[in-house]
């Protein structure tokens, strides 16, 4: 019999094969990646429609039938590869802390203090930014103004 510490690694390891690294879930996506709904609508250029769609279909509260789902594969996919800084190693969220995550008290807030959209879990104490560009580029600053921006009010 193997130590739990094994059991829970070869666990967790097979846990992300199937949620990150699933070549079945990559064809499928990647058939669904050829629609694009914003030409569909004639809002290609339309960055804040972008980001009212997004924000519909990121929260797990909005009427979308998509429950947490799309949150936490955008969480997965973003946080896959970012390596955790020394000095701040609470920055990185491994794909099985997202997937088993309780996102129910989430907040997905658009235009707030001139952030597209802000994420916001108080229970798992996540605040996670999305700056949506559409033919323009980063002010200077722009995401250190962000970061200074406290929660509260």
């Amino acid at each position: 019999m193997l130590p739990s510490s094994e059991v829970n690694g070869e666990l967790h390891e097979a846990l992300k094969d199937l949620i990150i690294d699933n070549p079945d879930l990559n064809a499928l996506e990647s058939m669904l990646s050829e629609f694009n709904i914003f030409e569909a609508v004639g809002n290609v250029r339309q960055e804040l429609r972008h980001s009212d769609f997004l924000a519909f279909l990121l929260n797990p509260a909005r009427n979308n039938g998509l429950s947490d789902r799309v949150l936490k594969k955008l969480l997965m996919s973003a946080f896959a590869n970012v390596p955790s800084p020394p000095q701040s190693p609470a920055v990185t969220l491994s794909p099985l802390e997202i997937d088993l995550a309780d996102l129910s008290d989430v907040e997905v807030r658009r235009e707030w203090r001139n952030i597209n959209l802000l994420i916001y879990s108080p229970s798992n104490r996540w605040v996670i930014a999305i700056e949506n560009k559409v033919d323009s580029a980063e002010r200077e600053g722009q995401l250190k103004k962000y970061e200074d921006i406290r929660l509260v009010g």
